[in-house]
């Protein structure tokens, strides 16, 4: 087990996400400065999903539950994060 913190931006049509360095293998497709961008965003009033190209094979999906905060991003095998946002300015939800 391990403490580690991401970050995600959101915005009509797209978004990005920022890994800790513990979810960046070795064999990953760069990013930009550290950031990837989200595909298939979709954002309703209870949840955020999307998709990311951390490599050729390995395209994790991220899911948030709007309500509780809760974060799960799932790839390939063992790959994965589980955790809990928080929303950075103020508003009717935690994430």
């Amino acid at each position: 087990m391990f403490d580690a913190s991401l970050m995600i931006q959101t915005w009509a049509g797209g978004g990005r996400i920022r890994l800790p360095r513990s979810l960046i293998p070795p064999i990953n497709s760069r990013g930009n400065n550290g950031w990837w961008d989200l595909h298939n965003v979709s954002v309703s009033p209870d949840m955020i999903r999307a998709t990311y190209r951390l490599n050729g094979l390995n395209k994790p999906r991220v899911m948030i539950d709007r309500r509780t905060g809760r974060i799960t991003v799932q790839g390939l095998s063992n790959y994965g994060f589980r955790g809990t946002c928080d929303l950075i300015g103020n508003g009717p939800h935690r994430f």
